[in-house]
């Protein structure tokens, strides 16, 4: 049985990894040289869907770690 330090443990874990991702280290790098507002609006939209889809697949993992029953 996995407790709940361990749940955000393996969450912390996930997003760490998927922080290294290249596009995200890329739109990183890019972030300041936004400065049109149609630009860091798609910059924002882009990094939200990216947290989204990170908290599905921690949500995801967590879920299949946890016991059933």
């Amino acid at each position: 049985m996995m407790g709940i330090i361990g749940r955000a443990a393996a969450a912390a874990a996930l997003a760490r990894t998927l922080a290294g991702h290249p596009l995200l280290q890329a739109g990183i790098v890019l972030a300041p040289l936004a400065l049109s507002p149609r630009f860091r609006a798609a910059a924002r939209d882009a990094a939200l869907e990216g947290a989204w889809r990170a908290g599905v697949a921690a949500r995801q993992v967590v879920d299949r770690m946890a016991p059933r029953g």
